[in-house]
Order: structure tokens, then sequence, then C-alpha cells
């Protein structure tokens, strides 16, 4: 679902307004600091209800007001969030939602920016961050089962932290072993899925850069998940805290049989985990009926000419509506793009340019 219009008062640097969109193709050029990135963030947080910038929405409150206000016209829906120093209101059609997922699974939004890089080369929370996102989006039963199973390891933690009542572990590990398998399948095909359409989609580039990825569940495949839990429950109670388990599963990307950050430049992995987002937003396209936005902060940053060439040619290939960030206008890029709008960020103030 695109954004058709969208309205600021009072967000981080940028000056209220209320602007137009193009349902497929926005480009913001201007200095850095010109409040671009800060656009972004607001179309994120209208989308997801939270920012990629900070853990706190308050934070993005205009320096001096005592709030922010975001409202937007999608196309068939409108969203209101409005954040004070210590409430959050977020509202679709004017009804009030209290979870914060009933926003999220409306209009999938994926960001390309500098930390996308940690999608390669991050912590397995980034890439166990990039499996959930898309189940999210594509198996209906996967929020559910995420939650219970965060809420079983929750509660088993606490017992293991409290070294007390440890008779109800029995009960919290076969709870929690149900649903660790039945995540971890979902992991799995989506894995083997995900690789297909991105050697599909990526197929000359990958294999010059003998590219694999392949999935590591967080515990060892040759014991039960429950006799793993069961052998390691003293060292589990002494350490406070539940260490094996789905909640420790990892991507390893691989280059020529090495770790990527072992042999690829900064730029080789910028162009990879791009690519890798990319096949995830082609991914949900082809098996649910959302169409994702995206938003690409400084696309020229750490990229040669003829990746952001590719890119933007990929992008025009299919369904979805993107927001691009420019330190100039670069015309030619878009020369193949016969419709899209143009906007000039400067000191907060976003005005609409002319297509050259």
């Amino acid at each position: 679902m695109s954004i058709r219009q969208i309205s600021l008062n009072n967000f981080r640097n940028l000056k209220s307004t209320t602007i137009d969109l193009h349902p497929k193709l926005n480009i913001l050029y201007g200095s850095n600091a010109s409040g671009k990135t800060s656009f972004l963030e607001a179309l994120y947080i209208l989308c997801q209800g939270q920012t990629f910038k900070s853990s706190n929405l308050s934070q993005c409150i205009l320096h001096k007001a005592s709030s922010f206000l975001l409202f937007s016209h999608f196309k068939n829906y409108k969203v209101g969030i409005s954040r004070t120093l210590n409430k959050t209101t977020i509202r679709i059609n004017a009804e009030s939602i209290n979870r914060v997922s009933t926003l999220a699974e409306k209009s999938p939004v994926r960001i390309i920016n500098a930390s996308s890089l940690n999608l390669i080369i991050g912590s397995p929370a980034d890439k166990r961050e990039f499996l959930d996102w898309c189940l999210f989006h594509v198996e209906h039963r996967y929020h559910q089962l995420w939650t219970d199973y965060n809420h079983a390891l929750k509660q088993r933690n606490a017992l293991l932290k409290q070294k007390k009542n440890l008779q109800q572990l029995d009960y919290w590990d076969n709870h929690l072993s149900l649903l660790n398998y039945e995540i971890y399948n979902l992991r799995l095909d989506f894995c083997e899925s995900f690789k297909q359409c991105l050697f599909f989609n990526f197929n000359d580039v990958l294999n010059e850069l003998e590219i694999d990825i392949s999935y590591r569940p967080g515990w060892d495949q040759k014991q039960l998940f429950k006799d793993v839990l069961s052998l390691n429950r003293d060292k589990d109670i002494r350490y406070g805290f539940t260490r094996f388990g789905i909640h420790r599963d990892d991507l390893v990307i691989t280059a020529q049989d090495f770790l990527v950050q072992q042999v690829l430049s900064r730029g080789q992995i910028k162009k990879l985990s791009v690519f890798m987002i990319l096949s995830q937003i082609i991914f949900i396209s082809q098996f649910s009926n959302k169409k994702v936005i995206l938003l690409i902060d400084d696309l020229e940053s750490e990229l040669d000419v003829n990746t952001v060439e590719s890119i933007l040619k990929k992008i025009s290939e299919h369904t979805l509506q993107v927001f691009i960030s420019l330190i100039k206008p670069s015309f030619e890029l878009f020369s193949h793009n016969q419709d899209y709008k143009m906007f000039h960020v400067e000191h907060g103030i976003i005005r609409p340019v002319k297509n050259s």
C-alpha cells in the first residue's frame, strides 16, 4: 500500500508541512543534515510504529516542543501517530490501536542505509531480525508463535535466574521445545526459498563473488532440543539464562568459503546487503498480497555507478513505492523513469522540484 500524502508537525528538524507523494518513485536531494533522513524516518514510523534511529520516539520531538504529530493517507486507510514526552498514540482510520504489530502488518517497510551492513557483518540478532521480518509478513502464524516462544523463554529464564520453583522447568522445557521446532521449520523453509529468490535475481554477481548462505540453528542438531535443555539445565541455572534455542539462530554468509568480512570490500558487502533486502522485498511480493515501501538513504554511498543503475533497474521491475535520498539531484540516474516526484530538502524545508 503506497503513501499518498504525509503531514508533519514538530518532527525533528523538519518544518511543519503537508506533502503529496508519488505512488511509485520519490527522490529527495539535499546536503547532509538538511532533513532527508528525518523525512524517511517519519515515513518509517507511519508504517512501523517505531523508528530505525533510536529506541525512544520522544527523541523525535522538535527541540522545545512538547509533542510531534504525523499523519498519512495510504491508498485505502489513514494513519495518525502522535508522541508526547511519555506517551505514543497510534490511530488507523481514527480508531486507536494498542499493538504496534497491527500497524506494521498493513504496510511493510524496509530501509537501506548505513546500518544495512549489519545484515552481513552484524550480530546473529541482526540476521534473525531479517528472517523474522519476512516471516511476519508471509506466514500468518509466525508472529503468534514468536510471541509465545519469547514468553516461554522469559518464564524459563526467570526461574533460572531466581533459582526457585525449579520443578516448573519441566513444563517450560516441553512448551519451549514445541514452539522451538515450529519456528525452526518455518525459518529453515524460508531460508531455502529465499536463497532461490536471491540467486535467481542476482545470480551473476553472487556467483562471481562465490556467495553462500546457510542457516545455523541455535542448538546441536544431533540431539533433540528437549534433551539439549535437559542436559544443559545445571549450566543454565548457573548462568541464569537459556543458552540454546531458536533465539540463538544465525545466518552464516560466506564468500569463497570464508566469512564475507574476511574476503569482500566494504563496497561489495554493501552491495550484497542491498541485494538481500531487495530479494526479501521481491519474496514478499511473490508470496503475499502486500506491497513493500522501500526507503533508501544516501543511495550512492559506497556503491559504484553500475551497481546503482542495476539497483534502480531491479526496483523498476517490481510494484512498490520507493523513496530515495541523494546529495545531488542526479537527474540522469532516473532518465528511464518517466514518472516520479523529486523534492529538494534544505534547512528542514521540503519543496517539490520540476523534473528535468
